[in-house]
């Protein structure tokens, strides 16, 4: 191998009390990696390069928590899922307690009697680890990991389903998007937020029966608040599709859509259920999981709007088909947050749910009209004005009516509760 002059001279200063000096030394440095493929030349043996180091790479890789290697050293995974296990169409396992169990990636135990829920610490989980002279010899133990799932001995690649048929023109896509998926999103909403209404906070569980209790509450409350938030973002997404495919000239009006869906699809067969303002029972669960649920309407529609966005007619709106994929994919996580609702309600009895559930009615105008005046006077008409355009002259603008409305939100969600205390339920509609 031929050396290579040095890219830089290296520059001495030598000063003393009379004079100073000035060196160059000029000197050659090997070419470590090929010229053309950047691979470490095969001149030189695996281990070669570092076996001068103080310690071998492995020692350092042991200490070194994600922050530092996020490429190829997670502190936590997924479990490997099995060449016949059921999954999900996003490739997440169908069984929900190994779908959102995570383990240690650097467990001792390889074995499947190994595979616990890795602890909340690294302390924790610290004696359970490979040590340092463990993880020299069976470092090639560790797993792969492919979207945050371990690969065992096969690779099982997620089946693709075949894309859906495109929609024939920008209106009829516009049509989708107006007349069902920006109401559907709208009515989700507003389902979620009212279950959550209907779940008791952790300081109104009394005795100590159950041990679990508050900290379930706590988490339900926690994931309704989150997909309903997720289901306005959506609206507000849909909104700019929308105006998207009118600025670009390819409908010929644009309007806010804000005006919640009166009906809800289950699944891809036409079946429909009334929109209803119910407390958070086993049944209301199942209905969310049914519309959440991949491969079922909600998904199913938006990716018939991901595949339109795909066409070569619209590429020069690749934003718009950025959006609708972060749609399409949110679903998935909304189904998964429900499916561990449901896992965690399976330890009470199904005849107990005052356990955590208030009794709610659908209340008045007049006993939910703070509430009201709220949502119809301030939210609503706020979200109207900053959906009225999405430009950048007028974003700024937007975006002080869209915080000022989340503020209205924030103290709507306040009073909600307050009035779910005592039993009463907002009636959104």
């Amino acid at each position: 191998m031929k050396p290579e002059p040095a890219a830089l001279k290296i520059k001495l200063i030598r000063r003393d009390t009379d004079s100073q000096s000035l060196i160059e030394l000029t000197a050659w440095r090997r070419r470590y990696v090929d010229p053309k493929t950047g691979v470490i030349d095969l001149a030189y043996s695996p281990g070669e390069l570092g076996q001068s180091l103080c310690s071998p790479w492995t020692h350092d890789f042991r200490d070194c928590a994600c922050h530092y290697w996020a490429s190829n050293h997670p502190d936590v995974v997924y479990g490997a899922i099995a060449p016949d296990e059921q999954i999900l169409p996003d490739g997440e396992s169908a069984n929900p307690i190994k779908a959102n169990t995570p383990i240690d990636w650097l467990r001792e135990d390889r074995s499947p009697s190994g595979i616990a829920a890795a602890m909340n610490t690294i302390d924790k989980n610290r004696p359970f680890q490979f040590d340092h002279f463990q993880i020299n010899q069976r470092w090639e133990e560790l797993n792969i990991v492919l979207q945050g799932y371990e690969i065992g001995e096969t690779y099982q690649p997620v089946p693709r389903e075949p894309d859906p048929e495109p929609f024939s023109s920008p209106e009829e896509l516009a049509a989708e998007l107006r007349e069902k998926l920006a109401p559907l999103e709208m009515v989700l909403a507003l389902e979620y937020l009212y279950a959550r209404y209907s779940i008791k906070t952790p300081e109104e569980i009394e005795g100590e029966i159950w041990p679990t209790l508050k900290s379930d509450v706590t988490f339900m409350r926690h994931f309704l608040m989150m997909v309903a938030a997720g289901e306005m973002t959506h609206l507000r997404w849909v909104n700019q599709l929308l105006w998207g495919l009118y600025q670009a000239g390819l409908i010929n009006s644009y309007e806010p859509v804000l005006t919640p869906a009166t009906e809800i699809p289950i699944g891809r067969h036409g079946k429909l259920r009334p929109r209803q303002l119910r407390p958070f029972t086993l049944e209301t669960l199942d209905d969310f999981i049914k519309v959440e649920k991949p491969s079922g309407f909600i998904e199913g529609a938006y990716a018939r709007v991901v595949a339109t966005l795909r066409q070569p007619e619209y590429q020069h709106l690749n934003h718009l088909y950025e959006l609708a994929i972060r749609i399409d994919t949110d679903g998935v996580q909304h189904f998964s947050h429900f499916r561990d609702i449901k896992q965690a309600l399976k330890v009470y009895p199904v005849e107990r749910l005052d356990l955590y559930l208030r009794d709610v009615h659908v209340g008045t105008q007049d006993e939910a009209r703070q509430a009201l005046e709220l949502y119809e006077g301030i939210i609503i008409p706020g979200l109207q004005r900053a959906y009225s355009s999405f430009s950048e002259k007028d974003f700024h603008e937007g975006g002080k009516l869209t915080n000022r409305a989340r503020q209205a939100m924030t103290k709507l969600n306040e009073i909600g509760d307050e009035l779910a205390i005592h039993g009463i339920g907002i009636p959104f509609w």
